[in-house]
């Protein structure tokens, strides 16, 4: 069999430019994201004493560690082709994980908020029931609906694009966009002003370090997240099978898919600089 029926047969065609340069994202992802998150869980768990604090950031880094080992798939296929015969597989796996990834960082990121808006604005109720073990019943409640979530849009999934749904699943998408996005944002975005009400009135109250580290968490999910849920509705849209509609929301899912790549990489490296009590998880014994 020659070289061009088996790109035939399988569907592997040469790749774009746009294509290579997704691949090399998900390359210096995978490099980032896996020592990265991995380096937080391993700090977090050599800790003496366990915080609320360290439950919350052990678990984002799982979070975003799941999703960048499972990078190689969405590698594969996007090297691989649209007519290859085991895309369908793949795309519903990196489906999967890019769901999970979705619903449990949105959550884990609106628990951690909350938390540290309750701990600010209610620290008497703080003191009394702000413990270690709630915080891993929040957590575990957490990744039961992530999953759940998850496996309810575990089948959308294309043939045409690199995660898109099929088009009339425009309900789905809008619910996943409702639940996985806009309500933890806005939750978010209650908590930012809260706490700034708590701390005064004034620009001084945006210097303080848990504000700016909840600032930069906020902004950074909303730029990653955000082109991602755009192209969604674009996909379900009744123009999306046009061919240059087509090719448009393809290129916009690729840059997308690119962001999502790193914002599992943002969070450990932004821990690492702005949060004091990792300094203590180096005393450990």
């Amino acid at each position: 069999m020659t070289l061009e029926e088996a790109t035939h047969l399988h569907g592997v065609a040469p790749l774009e430019m746009k294509h290579l340069a997704l691949i090399v994202l998900c390359t210096v992802a995978l490099l980032l994201g896996v020592s990265g998150n991995g380096f937080i869980i391993f700090i977090t768990s050599c800790q003496t004493k366990k915080t609320v604090d360290a439950v919350g950031h052990l678990n984002m880094a799982i979070a975003g560690f799941i999703f960048t080992v499972f990078l190689p798939l969405m590698v594969a296929q996007v090297a691989l082709g649209v007519g290859w015969y085991l895309r369908n597989f793949l795309c519903r796996i990196t489906n999967i994980i890019t769901s999970l990834s979705m619903f449990s960082s949105s959550f884990l990121l609106t628990a951690i908020s909350l938390d540290r808006c309750l701990s600010t604005t209610c620290p008497s109720w703080a003191q009394n029931h702000r413990t270690v073990h709630l915080a891993s019943l929040v957590t575990l409640g957490v990744w039961i609906l992530a999953v759940m979530g998850t496996w309810h849009y575990h089948g959308l999934c294309s043939n045409w694009s690199i995660f898109l749904m099929e088009s009339g699943e425009a309900a789905n998408v809008a619910t996943r966009f409702l639940i996985g996005f806009l309500a933890p944002l806005a939750l978010i975005s209650i908590c930012l002003v809260l706490l700034a009400a708590k701390w005064g009135q004034n620009q001084a109250a945006w210097c303080t370090k848990p504000l700016q580290t909840l600032l930069a968490l906020h902004v950074i999910f909303f730029c990653c997240w955000f082109p991602y849920h755009v192209i969604a509705f674009l996909q379900v849209s009744p123009s999306a099978s046009s061919p240059e509609t087509t090719q448009t929301v393809e290129t916009g899912a690729i840059f997308a898919h690119g962001l999502l790549c790193f914002n599992s990489c943002f969070y450990p490296f932004f821990c690492l600089l702005t949060q004091e009590h990792f300094a203590g998880c180096w005393r450990w014994r």
